[in-house]
């Protein structure tokens, strides 16, 4: 897939739980932790497989605050 998500390693099933090291535990959450307009990346930690890794997304801003996007 060509999304944000995908160019930056986040697969169907991994559980994002913190952002740019903010804990998060539901979409509301991650949209605050986003929601700086002049950010242009960010690093989520993501549990996959019961492991926790870290990745940095160039965030789309383009999309920013569409609902399913």
């Amino acid at each position: 897939e060509n999304s944000p998500a995908a160019k930056g390693g986040l697969k169907a099933g991994d559980v994002i739980i913190e952002a740019d090291g903010k804990s998060v535990s539901n979409p509301a959450e991650l949209t605050r932790a986003l929601g700086d307009k002049d950010k242009k990346t960010v690093n989520l930690t993501v549990l996959r497989n019961k492991s926790r890794q870290t990745s940095r997304l160039r965030l789309d801003t383009k999309h920013r605050g569409a609902p399913g996007k």
